[in-house]
């Protein structure tokens, strides 16, 4: 969008009305593509920009490119911002130091780690002693409100009620613990929805109940002698049973539900520095703009700011 003042006419690169009905059509949260479609013809009639072949290949690309078609795309594993990546640097780069050893990178790490899930019990216990206030009779945001924070919870909250009173369940078909529900908001988009049943709420239990406790060691003891008599059952059952040792490939097998295939095809991308790399390159535009930006030199024969200079003044 930015290139449409150049592959326009120039009368037309300074009409504000044209530029801004192309914004309006281009960049429209609720737009669809038969939306897009209708409204791309109708603003290239009504300037007649039929013959530009500039806007006639991006038209015909509009399907990598225009956000309308990209509505059913989860994006969320795409983002990556930057200053998530500086988060991640700086709790490295604090913990190491070229003269330091492993061993010792290990117990710095796991220091931090531990002082920021003691913060994240501050924080979950400040909030499991606080009720907010519910705008719906529904059971999901008093779920909500005991699994996130109040901040996030605020804009859980939102959501949900733009889910009860904009959106209508359209059908529903379950095919075992799986759900499929077809849902239409207010600007009559559908969309599909698919629910597991059955979630796995042990950890979610612990957790809130650790919460509640807000380090009164009275309070975690029970929890404490508690999880070591199922610990001491649960080991000597299978000490009886002669079973296999369970290290942590057999815990992440039975956590993720499936076993570990023989051959791995999928691996980590290689990791490549986000900063400061694959700049974008600047049109002929941009680089003339920042030409005539620069201050040229004074030649002290003329006296023009032309940018030669004594020795190759025309005058002498």
């Amino acid at each position: 969008m930015t290139k449409v003042s150049d592959k326009v006419s120039p009368e037309m690169a300074q009409n504000e009305e044209f530029c801004r009905e192309l914004n309006d059509v281009v960049w429209n949260d609720s737009a669809t593509s038969e939306y897009f479609e209708v409204a791309w013809k109708g603003v290239i009639e009504k300037y007649e920009l039929q013959e530009n072949a500039w806007l006639n290949r991006m038209y015909d690309e509009r399907e990598k490119w225009v956000p309308a078609y990209f509505e059913d795309v989860f994006m969320g594993g795409l983002l990556r911002t930057t200053s998530r990546s500086k988060a991640e640097n700086k709790i490295f780069q604090t913990n190491t130091n070229k003269h330091m050893c492993l061993s010792e990178f290990f117990i710095r790490l796991e220091s931090t780690i531990i002082k920021q899930r003691i913060t994240e019990a501050d924080l979950s216990g400040a909030c499991n002693a606080q009720t907010p206030l519910f705008k719906t009779q529904l059971r999901i945001e008093q779920d909500a409100a005991t699994q996130y924070t109040l901040s996030v919870f605020y804009e859980v909250q939102e959501n949900i009620c733009a889910g009860c009173f904009d959106c209508r369940v359209r059908s529903v078909k379950h095919d075992g613990p799986v759900g499929t529900y077809v849902v239409e908001d207010e600007y009559n988009k559908r969309f599909t929805v698919i629910v597991e049943n059955g979630t796995n709420t042990t950890t979610c239990t612990c957790r809130l109940c650790l919460g509640l406790a807000q380090g009164d060691s009275s309070k975690l003891d029970p929890i404490r002698k508690t999880l070591e008599e199922f610990e001491a059952t649960w080991f000597e059952s299978g000490r009886e049973r002669g079973g296999p040792d369970k290290g942590k490939q057999v815990i992440m097998e039975s956590y993720c539900g499936v076993p570990q295939p023989e051959e791995v095809n999928v691996h980590p991308p290689p990791v490549s520095s986000n900063e400061g790399s694959r700049k974008r390159m600047r049109t002929a535009k941009e680089i003339a703009m920042k030409e005539q930006s620069k201050k040229k030199r004074t030649c002290k024969t003329c006296g023009l700011a032309t940018g030669h200079n004594s020795r190759s003044c025309p005058q002498k």
